[in-house]
């Protein structure tokens, strides 16, 4: 979750609540699969990519 203060004081909050059972893996590979400017043919760094993006949600996750 964050936290912001806008320039009319009001606060804001942003979260991203994600269902049980989504692999959120899968779907940032698919994403890369679909995207025309990745123009990757390596699944080992599409996958690599899509770990490390599921690492930065689970860190918000844990830490917010």
């Amino acid at each position: 979750m964050n936290l912001t203060i806008d320039k009319l004081g009001m606060i804001q909050s942003t979260c991203t609540i994600i269902k049980s059972g989504v692999d959120l893996k899968k779907r940032f590979k698919q994403v890369l699969d679909r995207h025309p400017h990745t123009n990757m043919d390596s699944d080992a760094a599409k996958d690599l990519i899509a770990v490390e993006l599921y690492e930065q949600v689970e860190r918000d996750i844990h830490d917010g």
